[in-house]
């Protein structure tokens, strides 16, 4: 690196490095793309998948042009409610429902999935999206890391009753 790693920065690496999940928050500008990214290239380094998400349409088109520019058009997918570029690249960019609608469909998409970003997480908390998050932490394959990256909040996390988007009550 060109610049010493942040405390936070080096502990999440640690983790994601020994297989477990990593929940970054911190403010905005802080390094938490970092985390990310080194989540992505992991993946890449070890020929698996990673699936970076994001809660609105327009994160996943941003973030799929910025990991084209840096991965080659041939290494990025992109999945929205109305987009399918290359679904089975190594790094696809999606939104979360359509992670959450893989999950519960058990698509064949998931095979070969190491690593799933969660970015802008801190969306989740909002009533209609927070049970969504809750369904993916619990149903995700054991064997693949979470990296959720969140801006932080001076809101504590509601405890939440049920999601109408997800058509039921959180399943943790």
């Amino acid at each position: 690196m060109p610049f010493p790693l942040d405390d936070f920065q080096v502990r999440a690496l640690d983790a994601l490095d020994a297989g477990r999940s990593v929940l970054v928050a911190a403010p905005t500008g802080a390094g938490k793309t970092l985390v990310a990214s080194y989540a992505v290239e992991t993946a890449l380094g070890t020929g698996t998948k990673a699936f970076y998400t994001t809660p609105l349409k327009a994160l996943s088109n941003q973030k799929y042009a910025e990991l084209v520019a840096t991965h080659g058009e041939t290494m990025v997918g992109l999945l929205t409610g109305d987009t399918a570029k290359r679904p089975d690249a190594p790094v696809v960019v999606m939104t979360t429902e359509v992670l959450r609608n893989m999950l519960l469909a058990g698509s064949d998409l998931l095979r070969g999935l190491s690593t799933v970003i969660l970015d802008e997480v801190h969306y989740l908390q909002d009533p209609t999206g927070e049970a969504c998050g809750r369904r993916y932490s619990c149903s995700r394959h054991p064997s693949s890391p979470l990296c959720a990256c969140r801006r932080r909040s001076t809101t504590p996390p509601s405890s939440g009753t049920g999601c109408a988007r997800c058509a039921g009550p959180p399943t943790w």
